[in-house]
């Protein structure tokens, strides 16, 4: 009986795999670039085009209606797949719970969406024009310069370089030249890496659109160097560096370059207008003139020539030109819909672009050399024209507010700060996972999920994400992750290596925990790696265990730090156990007229001071009805967009310390309790490798904070005992898709 029960087992189990591997195959799509439309879509016969493939996926579940058990699965094999117009995903599109549709590629095969052109070196030709090599200024680059008809590849309309920069719109990416997968830098001087040249005299300031002038007048700045001179022949010209402020970087045409009055007259005006402080500094960009070192290039629009000195022989080089202008994938209104193991590259818009649904997962992809996101989940706006709004909401008479629009950001920025609730349509719980997004022209990841006015959490979570050098067009408030809504978990990421922020915050409840953050702020200052401002109702954040080190202040200004709470914030955080090394150069955590947050069981080495508080206006910012951080605590129409009102449910209960101060003007704020300020390296396991955890018998570990009461954490008159902070945890993982991890920090 016993022997006849295992056969009947056996028999039913390889039964049961023998109908899960047919039932597999059925519902499995495969497509190749060596494929054809008119296949079956199998694996000996694949399909050549994602659109077909999506077709057979549909047709298999219906079209999302009746998903097989087992979900569906379209493999790509090996190859460049070209791509020249997004692929759109839509509810047909969608799985089901514990059924999902996968895209994926085949396992062990790279799979590379390509939204450019392959530029084949036979292509590539000396520059023989005299005309052409007269106008290099460096003699010694001349016989270096090859050149190559765009014209020949299919792109024979070239976006302007710019402008771009701070409170202007997301834009594309003019084509951009990628040489074995790296990108090539469009010709500037001074050249990168080297200093910026300190801003002339100001002629002209140009109006300022944030003071409310509308009249679009632009600057007027002397050289302050004798190779403009060499320029006058440019005709598209842009001056790119800090202005007026900090933290706000701009790229602006020259509309003229006067010679004889010795100055550049910009093409309508900076946000703040253009003054000479300490900081104030440029670059020249776009210039044929100014190609004179290995790598370089520039792109004559009137001819779709590309000149460029190469970097090194370029016989066995992979030389590509971004062209394709739209998302390169679009998931609009699907659900449980999951984009495996690809790469995206070479578009000048965004890679993937994800609205509505719930429970979408992006999962060991890569996305890099993009002109603007790597990912954006939830809507953006229609563009404002720059001059004409302040970037606070104020318009110009007949300019209206920008409508919502997929598939793009465009003054994204400026829209939420009028309407800092605006729902965006980012659908729930969706996963970015084990991702590698670089090399992008304004960002990593715009995450966007939940509502504001109900505190519905968003369930979105960007998780063991390598982020970086994410700011290669737009500089400054383009973090690695912009995040907004609710409820939105930033766990075990690599971020570095942007011009400004690595996290930029807005929203309620989100949790910030395991990142190892290092090398931001790069080109930016009064800044943090963290920032946040200017409305008392984005609470109840929570940030742990996070490593923040090698944070400098290279501008000037009034310096940098690991995190920045501005303008108004009120309670808004948790920030516990995290260690901060060489993080800040004026403080590590900074209240700017701000206050509120428990700060506690963190390590600070050989950092500035932990706690840096600027103004105590925070309280008088949300009791002020002039203030707009009132407006934004106490708007009662739920169907204004321009507040909540934190008197009423769900807010009253779930930040009761924002309602007593609003109440009555007293301040809760904790004291910090339990954190170590410390430049004794000895207590830590391997400084010198970053591994900053704690030994056995280091002294925080005996530490006990007598009688503490935090109300932010609901503690009251406790004795709190330091905890161990898990420095082992931080950082990235190994899993299915990320197979080996970096050093914790790694500067290209």
């Amino acid at each position: 009986m016993k022997r006849t029960a295992k056969i009947v087992h056996l028999i039913l189990v390889t039964s049961a795999l023998w109908w899960q591997t047919a039932t597999a195959a059925a519902n499995t799509v495969y497509v190749s670039p060596a494929g054809d439309d008119a296949n079956p879509g199998t694996a000996e016969r694949p399909l050549a085009t994602l659109e077909a493939a999506r077709d057979a996926a549909r047709r298999l579940t219906d079209n999302g209606r009746n998903v097989p058990e087992g979900g569906v699965q379209v493999v790509l094999l090996a190859g460049r797949y070209p791509r020249s117009a997004t692929f759109e995903l839509d509810e047909r599109d969608s799985g089901a719970a514990g059924r999902p549709v996968v895209y994926t590629a085949q396992p062990g095969a790279e799979v590379i969406l390509d939204g450019g052109v392959v530029i084949p070196s036979s292509a590539v030709k000396p520059v023989t024009d005299p005309a052409i090599l007269d106008r290099i200024i460096e003699e010694a680059a001349r016989p270096h310069i090859v050149q190559v008809n765009l014209h020949d590849y299919g792109i024979t309309e070239i976006a302007p370089y710019g402008p771009r920069g701070f409170r202007r719109p997301y834009r594309n990416s003019a084509p951009e030249l990628f040489i074995d997968g790296a990108p090539q830098k469009v010709a500037r001087w001074p050249n990168a890496g080297e200093p910026h040249i300190p801003m002339g005299e100001v002629v002209a300031r140009g109006s300022a659109p944030r003071d409310g002038e509308f009249d679009n007048e632009p600057g007027v700045i002397k050289f302050g160097t004798d190779r403009a001179h060499r320029w006058a022949g440019a005709e598209e010209l842009f001056l790119s560096g800090i202005f007026a402020r900090e933290w706000a970087d701009d790229t602006i045409r020259v509309a003229e370059i006067d010679v004889e009055r010795e100055v550049f007259v910009t093409d309508g005006p900076h946000l703040y207008g253009f003054i000479n402080r300490s900081f104030t500094a440029w670059f020249a960009i776009n210039l044929l003139e100014e190609i004179d070192v290995p790598g370089e290039y520039f792109i004559d629009r009137a001819s779709s020539i590309l000149y460029l000195y190469p970097p090194h022989e370029l016989d066995d080089a992979l030389i590509q030109v971004s062209r394709m202008g739209e998302v390169m994938i679009a998931i609009e209104g699907a659900s449980h819909l999951h984009i495996e193991r690809l790469t995206l590259e070479n578009g000048r818009s965004t890679g993937i672009y994800i609205e509505r649904g719930e429970s979408n997962r992006i999962a060991g992809c890569t996305i890099r050399n993009m002109g603007k996101l790597g990912i954006q989940v939830g809507m953006g706006t229609e563009d404002l024209p720059h001059g004409l709004h302040d970037a606070h909401g104020n318009l110009a008479p007949g300019i209206e507010d920008p409508a919502l629009v997929a598939r793009r950001m465009g003054s994204w920025h400026e829209h939420i700060y009028k309407y800092p609730v605006v729902y965006l349509h980012g659908g729930y719980r969706h996963r970015i996972e084990s991702c590698d997004i670089h090399d992008t022209g304004a960002g990593g990841i715009s995450l966007v999920g939940g509502n504001r006015k109900t505190l519905t959490p968003g369930g979105h979570k960007v998780v063991n994400c390598n982020i970086y050098r994410v700011n290669r067009l737009d500089r400054t408030y383009k973090a690695c992750i912009n995040v907004d809504g609710v409820g939105q978990r930033i766990v075990h990421n690599r971020l570095h290596s942007p011009d400004s922020q690595a996290i930029y915050m807005h929203g309620n409840d989100h949790l910030i925990e395991h990142n190892n953050i290092h090398d931001v702020v790069l080109a930016s200052a009064d800044m943090g790696a963290i920032y946040m401002g200017r409305d008392a109702t984005e609470a109840g954040h929570v940030i742990r265990h996070n490593f923040f080190h090698h944070i400098f202040d290279f501008v000037g200004g009034v310096g940098t730090q690991a995190m920045f709470f501005d303008d108004g914030t009120l309670y808004a955080a948790q920030i516990f156990g995290n260690v901060f090394y060489r993080a800040g150069s004026s403080g590590v955590i900074k209240n700017h007229q701000s206050l509120g947050n428990s700060i506690a069981n963190n390590i600070a080495i050989n950092s500035p001071r932990l706690l840096q508080q600027s103004g105590a206006g925070a309280i008088n910012f949300l009791r002020d009805p002039d203030r707009i951080q009132h407006t934004r605590a106490t708007t009662k129409d739920p169907d204004d967009l321009r507040g909540v009102d934190i008197r009423i449910e769900p807010y009253k209960s779930a930040y009761p310390l924002l309602l007593k101060t609003f109440k009555t003007g007293q301040d809760f704020s904790p004291p910090p309790w339990n954190n170590v300020e410390t430049s004794d390296l000895s207590m830590f396991v391997d400084p010198d490798a970053l591994d900053f955890t704690l030994k056995p018998d280091a002294p925080p570990l005996r530490m006990v904070a007598e009688n503490v009461t935090d109300l932010v954490t609901g503690i009251e008159g406790q004795d709190m005992p330091f905890e161990d902070i898990p420095f082992a945890k931080i950082g990235l993982y190994q899993d299915d898709y990320r197979q080996t991890l970096p050093p914790r920090r790694e500067r290209d």
